[in-house]
């Protein structure tokens, strides 16, 4: 017997594929995993058995850095969140609801606008998140704009992609690796969006020691259950820095005149659009805890 260590880069149909100095081995996992209710996940950092027969086990999962349920990745380094500046337009929702995810994770968050040869607006998106503190690119795939400043954001880490189907992320994506790897969905007319062509996750080594994740489901994700409403500032930080001017010590921040991050909003020092979403997260969350009670 032989043992290795290595990286899931893909699990499907109970099998998972473990990448080693010495290449892929295509492993299952030993039973303990089941006994103790243990999912491997892609990402994970796992020791392998090689038996005499040469079937591979996974049979250790090394701690994990974070974990994310849907889609099931862990030890993800950065988050690149995908949104087109046109056809779909940019939904800031989803953007900051995925950003506060990240925070939360621990995991370096990027925004990318794509398709900015179809739009003017790129500059507007470009201010709101990069005065809040956030790596904004702007690419174009058809242009051929903005693709290497991507490739340099992802050096060596484990970066995992999302956006809703039809923001170009394959597109962006088959760009970075110099692929047609992806798939590319066409677009419905109806809904303006494109299919999803995106089954399970899996790692594309895109360098030494660097990874990209297409990562489906990520578009699902919603907050993590037990995160309560007010907590949730701490996950907005460029509206939490404002905090500090609250005149009482149990402000929500979603009104009134003593209330730092309202000031600082109404001052033009926080995003309008941040700030409404981070209303709107508040109060879901208040109202999801109030209706379990």
């Amino acid at each position: 017997m032989e043992t290795k260590s290595g990286k899931i880069i893909k699990g499907i149909g109970g099998f998972y594929y473990v990448q080693t100095n010495d290449g892929v081995v295509e492993c299952r996992a030993r039973g303990k995993f089941r006994k103790d209710s243990v999912v491997p996940y892609v990402g994970d950092n796992v020791i392998i058995s090689i038996e005499n027969d040469g079937n591979g086990y996974v049979v250790e999962i090394e701690q994990r850095k974070n974990c994310f349920v849907r889609p099931p990745i862990s030890n993800v380094d950065k988050l690149l969140i995908v949104s087109a500046l046109a056809n779909p337009s940019p939904d800031s929702l989803f953007i900051d609801k995925m950003l506060v995810n990240a925070e939360i994770a621990d995991v370096e968050a990027a925004l990318c606008f794509n398709k900015a040869d179809l739009s003017d607006d790129a500059e507007i998106w470009m201010n709101t998140y990069h005065n809040s503190g956030y790596k904004v690119f702007v690419t174009s795939t058809t242009e051929n704009t903005g693709i290497d400043e991507v490739k340099d954001f992802m050096k060596n880490s484990l970066t995992a992609v999302c956006g809703f189907s039809g923001v170009g992320k394959s597109s962006l994506l088959n760009k970075i690796t110099n692929s047609t790897d992806f798939e590319v969905g066409e677009i419905s007319a109806k809904l303006s969006r494109g299919k999803h062509t995106t089954r399970h996750v899996e790692l594309i080594e895109i360098a030494d020691n660097s990874f990209l994740a297409d990562t489906p489901g990520f578009s699902m994700l919603s907050l993590p259950e037990g995160l309560s409403a007010n907590e949730l500032i701490s996950y907005f930080p460029d509206l939490k820095i404002h905090t500090k001017s609250c005149r009482f010590a149990d402000c929500n921040h979603t009104s009134g005149k003593f209330c730092g991050v309202v000031g600082a909003v109404e001052n033009g020092y926080v995003s309008q659009s941040r700030y409404e979403n981070y209303k709107y997260l508040y109060n879901s969350l208040k109202d999801n805890k109030e209706w379990k009670k």
